[in-house]
């Protein structure tokens, strides 16, 4: 088999909000310089462009694996603008190998906006605007050659219609923990901020949780977090989180999981500085999951499958 053609799936809401990918942080906290924050986008692409010069260990396998076939964003295109304008380097710059040559990122982006289906309130409506929505998406996968989705930081869950098409062939990095068992879990849009006040508080905010049934089952009290007061559910103080890479399912972080890592918060860790730590090991255990989970014998046959479907149809 060739190359795996992989779509990356993110939004540039983590360069416009709080995460500051492709910036230069300070912790407002401490006042320290972690320097430049190179996202899993960014350093995929290094990585592909010039393994020899890259320093995760499994570059060259990595690059021997897998090409960029297309970036995906559901952003509107004021962010992508605003996103364009805030960075310290625009991440899209990179070039990476494609076919005969190389190319920059920008030249695989595909940004179609989820606003107009997100902000539907009717549920019937709502439901058939992201069917067409994910449709639409799934023809530019497909003309593109896509084997594998690689989701990260894309806020907008995937449905039915991408599920079904790219089953078992979507993978998605969660900056927590998820698998069900673990007392340590945190699922959901917040698992940075929930790991830090569960450290240093033992709670967490639900009140912004659209799937509250994925925290634990107590009655919330009001707590102040940053100068706002917000409904929390009160749990044991842990100062153990991860990072994971799962298959994605139509519950949000319940997918099969891939690869993880445990890492310890230090004592009186900032919010900032528990986020750094997530971006180092994010960079370090994508690659390592991708490979694993590809030389997985009913995975590589499955996309083998869908690759001879594509040829049959002639696509």
């Amino acid at each position: 088999m060739d190359k795996i053609r992989v779509a990356y799936f993110t939004s540039f809401r983590e360069i416009v909000g709080d995460e500051q990918v492709s910036r230069i942080v300070v912790d407002p906290d401490t006042g320290e310089d972690y320097g430049y924050r190179r996202g899993n986008l960014e350093d995929m692409a290094l990585m592909l462009a010039n393994p020899e010069q890259h320093n995760h260990h499994l570059a060259k396998e990595f690059a021997g694996t897998f090409e960029l076939a297309m970036v995906f964003s559901d952003d509107p295109k004021d962010k992508l603008q605003a996103a364009r304008e805030a960075v310290h380097r625009w991440p899209l710059e990179v070039s990476v190998p494609n076919g005969a040559g190389m190319v920059p990122l920008e030249d695989l982006l595909v940004n179609i906006p989820s606003a107009p289906w997100r902000q539907v309130k009717e549920p019937l409506l709502k439901a058939r605007r992201k069917s067409d929505y994910e449709i639409e998406i799934i023809a530019e996968l497909t003309k593109r050659g896509v084997d594998l989705i690689i989701s990260d930081s894309h806020l907008s869950y995937l449905g039915p219609d991408l599920l079904s098409a790219f089953w078992l062939r979507a993978l998605n990095i969660h900056p927590a923990i998820t698998q069900k068992d673990n007392p340590d879990r945190l699922p959901g849009v917040t698992p940075t901020r929930d790991a830090y006040t569960r450290a240093r508080y033992g709670w967490v905010i639900v009140d912004d949780k659209k799937d509250r049934d994925t925290m634990p089952l107590d009655v919330p009290t009001e707590v102040e977090y940053k100068d706002r007061r917000h409904l929390a559910i009160h749990v044991p103080k842990s100062n153990v989180t991860g990072v994971t890479v799962h298959v994605m399912t139509e519950e949000p972080d319940g997918g099969p999981v891939v690869k993880y890592v445990l890492h310890h918060i230090p004592e009186g860790a900032s919010f900032e500085a528990i986020r750094e730590g997530n971006y180092g090991f994010k960079r370090q255990l994508l690659p390592a999951a991708m490979i694993e989970y590809v030389n997985r014998s009913d995975v590589m046959d499955l996309m083998i499958k869908k690759r001879i479907e594509a040829q049959t149809r002639g696509l």
